[in-house]
């Protein structure tokens, strides 16, 4: 349990990036860290817990999909019903994670258990698991269109999402505006051309969201969401098709009138 808390304390002062050089890497961590990781799942102490979604984007890719479906599924699933409001906040970047990295039957329960976040009765959370909406998105298979339009155009996935646009937190509402556009960069144009009813209730309203960013930047003291908008553009446009640039050549007419310089320059 001191080793445990030692590195729970240690761990999180290196950068990412240095973890995955110089620990991850190595044979021994690769042999040991995913039964570590699964310990602290198990541990009692929220900081263990917390350590351990932190770690599973490191572990997942050491073991087979069956596996981390099997387990690490299966035990966010439990830290879901029973975990504090740290652990809770940490549960969908974890979630998202797995996304890729599992059976592709189960990825439809992955969704479901992510969505479950995403309307959560604490802002807090469904700040968190907005931010994790484009990973989670990302790693789906691409084979796999039917989960992904299952993600938003099912009536709880849809509802859960859209009911972040509306929410009653700020905090919630800012962070949708800023994934707007990495949400619709992951959209398929099978989807965007295919089913009416996906188009019309769920790729309408995000686009709509999207072009309004720009009059919402006043929001944000650092126009933090003129730069996500400004940043995701050439994704957008690629994901939906040059069909679609008279939508939003509004938006981008816009942005360009934004005078602060990582706008501008973006």
């Amino acid at each position: 349990d001191a080793y445990l808390h030692f590195l729970t304390v240690i761990v999180p002062l290196f950068p990412e990036a240095f973890l995955m050089e110089h620990i991850v890497s190595t044979t021994i961590e690769a042999i040991f860290l995913p039964s570590f990781t699964l310990q602290l799942m198990h541990s009692n102490s929220d900081s263990h817990q917390v350590f351990a979604c932190r770690c599973l984007p490191c572990v997942v890719h050491f073991l087979s999909p069956t596996t981390n479906a099997n387990y690490f599924l299966s035990e966010l699933s439990v830290l879901a019903t029973i975990g504090s409001l740290e652990v809770l906040k940490a549960l969908p970047s974890a979630l998202a994670s797995l996304s890729g990295h599992i059976d592709v039957l189960c990825e439809l329960t992955l969704v479901k258990l992510f969505t479950s976040l995403l309307a959560h009765k604490l802002w807090v959370v469904r700040q968190s698991a907005v931010h994790s909406v484009y990973p989670l998105l990302e790693g789906l298979s691409e084979g796999q269109s039917g989960v992904l339009q299952q993600f938003t155009d099912m009536a709880t996935e849809r509802e859960c999402f859209l009911l972040s646009i509306t929410a009653r937190s700020k905090w919630v509402r800012q962070a949708v505006k800023e994934q707007a556009g990495y949400v619709l960069s992951c959209v398929p144009s099978s989807l965007v051309s295919g089913t009416p009813v996906f188009h019309v209730e769920v790729t309408e309203v995000l686009l709509q969201l999207y072009c309004s960013v720009p009059d919402a930047m006043e929001e944000t003291e650092d126009f933090q969401l003129s730069y996500a908008c400004a940043f995701t553009f050439p994704a957008v446009l690629t994901a939906l098709g040059a069909a679609q640039w008279p939508r939003l050549q509004g938006c981008f007419h816009r942005l360009t009138e934004v005078r602060i310089n990582t706008v501008k320059q973006t």
